[in-house]
C-alpha cells in the first residue's frame, strides 16, 4: 500500500512539473487558456489513472491499520480545577489593575475564594494586598524630569535678538529697481507670451 501511495504521488508530482514547464514555454495568445485547460485535464487524469488501472475500492484498503484510535479521558475534576484556578487569577489581575488606577503600587494581590455549582455558596473568603503609594515613585520622577530640565537649559547658548538697522541709502538704492530695469523685465514676459 505504501509502494502504491509512494508511486502515485510520484505520478502526480512528474504531471506537474511536465504542466508548469509548457506552461512557461507557451506564447501569450488566445489559444493558451484551451492549452491550460487541457493540461489541468491531464492532471487530473494522472491524479485518476492509478485508480482506475487497479480497480482500487475502498473495500480492499484497511483502514484501521492507518488511522490511529486514541481515546483522550475527560477528567471533570482536573478540568473544574483549572477552571477555578483560572478565576482566582483574573479577580487577582482585576483587582491589581483597579488598585493601580487609583495611585497606588501593588506588590502582592492574593484572593482567597470558595467555588461551587451553587452560585449562592461561591464567595470570596479573603482578599490580601499590600500596597505602596505612588507618591514616592512620583516624586523622583520629578526630581528626575527637573534635573534634566535644568541640565538642559544650562546648555542652550545665548543668542542676540536685538534688530539692527544697517541699510543706509546707498543700499536702498542697489536694490531699488529702476525704469529702466522694469520695462526690460515687461518686454522679456510679453515677448515670451507671445512666443517669440
Amino acid at each position: 500500500m505504501i509502494k502504491f501511495l509512494s508511486n502515485w504521488a510520484k505520478s502526480i508530482g512528474f504531471s506537474i512539473i511536465i504542466v508548469s514547464v509548457l506552461e512557461m514555454i507557451l506564447p501569450e495568445n488566445k489559444i493558451k487558456k484551451y492549452i491550460k485547460m487541457v493540461m489541468g485535464t491531464y492532471i487530473l487524469f494522472s491524479m485518476l489513472s492509478p485508480f482506475v488501472e487497479n480497480k482500487l475500492n475502498s473495500e480492499n484498503i484497511d483502514f484501521e491499520n492507518y488511522i490511529e484510535t486514541s481515546s483522550t479521558e475527560v477528567n471533570q475534576e482536573s478540568m473544574d480545577k483549572r477552571i477555578k484556578e483560572l478565576y482566582i487569577q483574573e479577580l487577582e489581575k482585576n483587582i491589581t489593575n483597579k488598585v493601580q488606577e487609583k495611585g497606588y503600587i501593588v506588590k502582592k494581590c492574593k484572593v482567597d475564594a470558595t467555588i461551587t455549582d451553587n452560585v449562592n455558596d461561591t464567595k470570596i473568603n479573603k482578599i490580601s494586598l499590600k500596597v505602596e503609594p505612588e507618591e514616592e515613585k512620583e516624586k523622583e520622577k520629578n526630581e528626575n524630569i527637573e534635573g534634566k530640565l535644568v541640565t538642559e537649559i544650562q546648555k542652550i547658548k545665548e543668542v542676540n535678538t536685538s534688530i539692527v538697522e544697517k541699510n543706509t541709502k546707498e543700499e536702498k538704492e542697489k536694490t531699488k529697481l529702476t525704469r529702466n530695469t522694469k520695462k526690460g523685465v515687461k518686454r522679456v514676459f510679453k515677448r515670451r507670451i507671445r512666443g517669440e
